[in-house]
């Protein structure tokens, strides 16, 4: 609850110069999303579903080559 409505929402607010909303903070809901897997060299990768990072590119055309 702090993270969305107390303290460290209102650093939140205040680091982003208005960028995100008290409010904003206060009606997010977190969405649930399959993670993406892949392998680089010899390690197993994990990122969050979309929207993914630009490494997760990198992974995923490295296995396509």
């Amino acid at each position: 609850r702090a993270f969305y409505e107390g303290e460290i929402a209102k650093a939140i607010v205040e680091g982003t110069d208005g960028w995100v909303t008290a409010e904003d903070l206060r009606r997010y809901e977190a969405v649930w999303r399959e993670p993406l897997e892949g392998a680089y060299r010899d390690h197993r990768v994990f990122t969050p579903g979309i929207p993914r990072l630009v490494v997760v590119d990198i992974v995923l055309a490295d296995q396509r080559a």
